[in-house]
């Protein structure tokens, strides 16, 4: 059962805030100007930067440690005519790190090649073999993006072979701790750009590898154009790639707060006038030609497609869809991609139900879950372990990690060692804690929030010990939080307050959907939905008004009919299926919505929590 709280109506003080008035400042509604100051935004300038912030107000990426320097070793590979090659990483922000880095090293009049590891052969990030490939290939320049602040073994082998090594990333930098201190386990590359290294003034710690890169890039072309510094604003020429970063901030998970938001607002609007044949075929495919795009697309549809492919096959073939040009190819090649996404969901399914099975089995001979679940599970594909290490957090509201053996073909194959995923909450940080443990494993990064590992079967016991004795959690850290923003009854509720509530948009991670709550809301009716009658559809009315809204009710289900039984009896939802309602009440948490059918506008409610 989630814990639900209420955002206070006071200041720091006590005192009641007057949110009409603050609303009036701004120029709009005291509803909207509360929604703004529960997020923090409490001046003027703070809320109107967030409601209506500019493309000229990201960070200046000058302000990135060594930036300066990656950009000249490129500018100077390129006036060479030295080979550059772009090592990249097979998820959605690896894809468009390589696609931002090559596109905007040709913007600059130069050529790069790329290769993404294979998931399976090769494992995460730059490692000797392709090192050494590199070398065959008689590569001079190495730039990696969305990896590599952990590669020191590679880039070691790199330089040892006279290439130059650029590392672009994002993810936490490997340490050691001494005497309660960290000490970095830096890369002797020739430039890290990295805004967590320790000593970088980049004011935005959390943003995604893509965007990273695409800073890089914002210096380079002013490198090439002899052109001064420049602290504000996108050149004109390299707008059609911030929709690509954007996508990659998205589906990285970055919190939309600050320049994140900016760039995802922004990028939502420009990723369809890119006009890149590749990704206009995507979003055909998936069936939003003609919709707006919201950071649910980005990150619940195209997302997942191009994540599938370095999944179940490799990367390669979601990348290339961004360079191709005949239309009747890149139709084909995103077919393909959503293709490939039904197939990674129905294993996903599979393999979550079989880690269910296993954890109440456990729970049932030890009395109690795990503070931190660590699951082996040997027949599961290993690129779907993060996932289902995901729905496993969901559902249970603890660290969960995944194990599973090496995929046929992986050279670790048949080599006693597993690899896995986790992911977290929010009182736990999974990269921490892996660091503490890291004589157990033989490979691991990530962030606070997820990770990747590997480590010999015969440790796995070890390990899930070592994480139980020291997680730090407590019972209250297994209640998911949710805080309401406010009550607001139904009567409340119209076109005009719902298209305002659009300017909060982007929703998304760091930044999300307002929640009301009404008490004691009527159930009138519910009807089934779905191919296979998984999901019901209510109609709910409360005692402000005569209002009689459709609530349809996607998650849930089972807890629902559940809670109303054990409420009001094994006949109650028989009754509502055929429209014969009692007084039958619950609690609420909620956002309105539009929902639009055959030219007919209704609102509608999305149910994020309930209770009876």
């Amino acid at each position: 059962m989630k814990q639900w709280t209420m955002k206070s109506d006071k200041d720091a003080r006590g005192n009641p805030i007057d949110f009409e008035r603050f609303g009036q400042q701004l120029g709009v509604s005291g509803i909207l100007a509360r929604l703004l100051i529960n997020r923090h935004l409490n001046t003027r300038e703070k809320a109107q930067n967030y409601l209506y912030g500019r493309l000229d107000q990201l960070e200046s990426p000058y302000l990135m440690k060594n930036i300066t320097e990656a950009a000249a070793l490129i500018q100077s590979a390129g006036n060479k005519r030295e080979r550059i090659r772009i090592i990249g990483d097979y998820d959605v922000d690896g894809i468009m790190s390589v696609y931002i880095l090559k596109k905007g090293l040709e913007i600059c009049g130069f050529e790069a090649d790329y290769r993404i590891p294979n998931r399976i052969l090769h494992g995460y990030g730059l490692n000797t073999a392709l090192v050494e490939e590199a070398f065959q290939d008689g590569i001079n320049l190495l730039i990696t993006c969305d990896n590599g602040i952990s590669a020191k073994e590679a880039t070691e082998r790199a330089k040892e072979l006279g290439m130059t090594v650029i590392i672009t990333d994002h993810h936490e930098i490997p340490y050691l701790l001494e005497q309660g201190k960290k000490q970095y386990l830096l890369p002797q590359a020739d430039a890290i750009v990295n805004m967590k290294l320790p000593d970088c003034p980049y004011p935005m710690k959390g943003i995604c590898g893509a965007y990273t890169a695409f800073h890089v890039v914002q210096v380079l072309y002013d490198l090439c154009r002899s052109k001064k510094q420049e602290q504000t604003g996108v050149a004109e020429a390299l707008l059609p790639l911030i929709g690509f970063a954007a996508l990659a901030t998205v589906c990285d998970v970055m919190d939309l707060v600050g320049e994140n938001r900016i760039l995802v607002k922004e990028g939502l609007r420009l990723l369809k006038e890119s006009k890149n044949p590749g990704m206009d075929a995507l979003i055909h495919a998936c069936g939003l030609a003609d919709r707006e795009l919201t950071s649910y697309h980005f990150g619940f549809i195209l997302g997942p497609c191009l994540n599938s492919a370095g999944r179940l096959a490799s990367a390669d073939i979601a990348e290339a869809l961004f360079f191709m040009q005949p239309p009747e190819e890149t139709a084909k090649r995103a077919e393909e991609l959503v293709s490939m996404n039904q197939q990674r969901k129905q294993m996903t399914v599979k393999e979550t139900e079989k880690a269910a099975a296993q954890l109440e089995k456990d729970r049932l001979s030890k009395g109690r879950l795990d503070n931190v679940l660590v699951l082996y599970l040997p027949d599961c594909h290993e690129s779907i372990a993060g996932i289902v290490a995901s729905k496993l957090k969901e559902a249970y509201f603890r660290p969960a990690i995944v194990l599973t053996d090496p995929a046929e073909g992986s050279p670790l194959e048949g080599k006693e060692i597993v690899k896995g995923s986790g992911r977290s909450i929010p009182a736990y940080s999974m990269f921490d804690k892996l660091s503490e443990c890291r004589e157990l494993l033989i490979k691991f990064g990530g962030h606070p929030m997820a990770a990747g590992l590997t480590l010999k079967k015969e440790d796995i016991a070890s390990l899930r010990q070592a994480l139980n004795e020291h997680s730090g959690l407590s019972e209250a850290d297994f209640t998911e939080k949710i805080s309401a923003d406010l009550l607001l009854p139904f009567s409340r509720l119209n076109f005009e307050l719902i298209e305002e509530l659009s300017l909060l948009q982007p929703f998304g991670n760091g930044n999300d959907d307002p929640v009301f709550g009404q008490t004691r809301v009527k159930i009138l009716s519910a009807r089934y939905m779905g191919s296979e009658n998984q999901y019901l559809r209510l109609t709910l009315s409360d005692d402000s008004c005569y209002a009689r809204l459709d609530a349809p009710l996607f998650h849930g289900v089972e807890s629902f009919c559940g809670q109303l039984k054990e409420k009001y009896g094994s006949q109650a939802l028989e009754n509502l299926l055929n429209y014969r309602p009692e007084d039958y009440r619950m609690d609420i948490l909620y956002f309105p919505e539009i929902n639009e059918y055959r030219e007919q506008r209704s609102i509608q409610l999305r149910l994020i929590d309930f209770k009876f």
